[in-house]
């Protein structure tokens, strides 16, 4: 008896992989998010963090040291010049110098990590380049214009070691009479940052 051959099953053949209807398949704002957090990464790529070593004493600025003022973002050339090897090796994952990494409160106040920040945010807009008075108070010149230097508009030491009553700063940032306004111009600083550079020059201005 006759048979027929039996009709073949045919397979579906694969479609080819929708791109456009997968993304608009997922939700806008968690790949707006991922976009922005590659972006980051490639954009922060052979940038380090910030040191747990410069915590300072009374409460850490950001803008001397980040490019960013409130934080992260890549280190400025100011704050990479102070990379210290023992922080290198503990950075690179050598677990004998993980003590590097200390996270202790500095016990003085210091010229770097809370001083200067104060001059670069309130200062240096006037007291730069062409400082107003012959003053500049940019980074890595500030405490040498100020510390023994006589001011050539009051005839007063600007910073006199130890004695924060006789210093043309503190004077002037406390809106003394008989030194001209108070420092800086329309914003007076808070006691608590007065009380730090008051700390600094009875501790004897120290270069730190």
């Amino acid at each position: 008896m006759f048979r027929a051959s039996p009709t073949p099953t045919r397979r579906p053949q694969p479609r080819p992989f929708d791109v456009r209807g997968a993304l608009r398949r997922i939700p806008l704002a968690p790949a707006l998010g991922l976009l922005a957090f590659i972006a980051g990464l490639v954009l922060m790529a052979g940038h380090a963090l910030a040191l747990p070593r410069y915590t300072a004493r009374y409460g850490q600025d950001c803008i001397l040291c980040h490019v960013n003022p409130t934080g992260g973002g890549m280190r400025s050339l100011y704050a990479s010049a102070y990379l210290v090897p023992e922080e290198i090796a503990a950075r690179n994952g050598a677990d004998d110098a993980l003590g590097a990494f200390d996270p202790a409160l500095n016990e003085y106040v210091t010229v770097g990590a809370d001083l200067q920040p104060v001059l670069t945010d309130q200062c240096v807009t006037c007291h730069g380049d062409f400082g107003n008075g012959g003053l500049d108070m940019r980074v890595g010149v500030s405490r040498s214009n100020l510390v023994g230097v006589t001011s050539s508009n009051y005839g007063i030491v600007r910073v006199v070691p130890g004695d924060p009553g006789a210093s043309l700063l503190m004077r002037k940032l406390s809106g003394a009479a008989g030194v001209g306004s108070e420092m800086p111009p329309g914003q007076a600083l808070a006691d608590s940052t007065l009380a730090m550079f008051r700390s600094w020059i009875e501790a004897g201005a120290p270069d730190n």
